[in-house]
């Protein structure tokens, strides 16, 4: 039988074993530090062998958020890839203009990189905003024992801040930050940029934030996507960005899933 390297004993304390394979004490995890445990065999006893990435979730909780949330949001993009939402919805906008678009005398407008980034950043942005206020407190509570703090809410505002810097992490890494805001000059011309700026992730969840239902922010951000589908059709096109929200709420479902429930949560 081989020996698990921590084990939390009964009275609430994390053992580290890994130090006794190079002669050296055991250590146990005690006020925020670690120092040599000089226990006796019988301490252990009733005590549960723990992986190495709950026992860092007990001894370390913001490193253990950290690497969650890097996780979360690189599962994220993996799975938003993988679903080909973008996709989906150009395509549905596609077949919309190829069945009306000639009784309008109105020519397709060719879809550019950065017209598909703008649609990836509002998808982010959303279910970045989803994750942090509306589902990952569920699966962080309960996962540390707080008698001052219940509800772990230190520990979701630390997930949220570091999710965020994800997102902005990625969003400069790809130059979509570089991409200007749209402004509608009228619907017969056609669109505008930059009087209000490039894409923020800040300004864009300061809207969300504004909101104060789902049901708002769900149409809030069919808003935004429809206008990064066609900024000059939104009756169509925020029809279509709605209908693609349980997609993006089932990756957000599957991502944490993934990440808080494995087996070496």
């Amino acid at each position: 039988m081989v020996m698990s390297d921590f084990v939390l004993t009964r009275t609430g304390a994390v053992v580290d074993f890994r130090p006794m394979a190079e002669g050296s004490w055991a250590l146990v995890y005690s006020d925020g530090s670690w120092i040599p445990w000089t226990g006796l065999p019988g301490d252990l006893l009733g005590s549960r062998a723990l992986s190495e990435s709950e026992a860092l979730r007990l001894t370390s909780p913001e490193a253990w958020l950290s690497k969650r949330s890097q996780a979360t949001f690189n599962l994220l993009v993996e799975k938003i890839r993988d679903t080909k939402i973008i996709t989906s919805m150009f395509d549905c906008y596609a077949c919309y203009r190829k069945m009306y678009g000639e009784k309008r005398k109105r020519k397709p407008r060719p879809i550019a990189q950065s017209d598909i980034d703008r649609l990836l950043f509002e998808i982010l942005c959303f279910a970045t905003f989803i994750i942090v206020v509306r589902a990952v407190p569920a699966y962080i509570r309960g996962k540390f024992v707080k008698r001052d703090d219940p509800s772990n809410s230190r520990n979701v505002r630390y997930f949220g801040q570091t999710l965020l810097e994800c997102l902005e992490k990625f969003l400069k890494t790809h130059k979509i930050t570089s991409i200007k805001e749209l402004d509608l000059v009228n619907t017969r011309a056609a669109v505008q940029y930059g009087s209000t700026g490039r894409l923020s992730s800040a300004r864009r969840l300061a809207c969300y934030l504004e909101m104060g239902s789902i049901e708002e922010e769900l149409r809030l951000f069919s808003s935004y996507a429809g206008q990064a589908i066609d900024v000059l059709n939104p009756q169509v096109t925020e029809i279509i960005a709605l209908s693609h929200t349980g997609m993006i709420m089932d990756a957000i479902a599957r991502t944490l899933d993934a990440v808080f429930k494995g087996q070496e949560n």
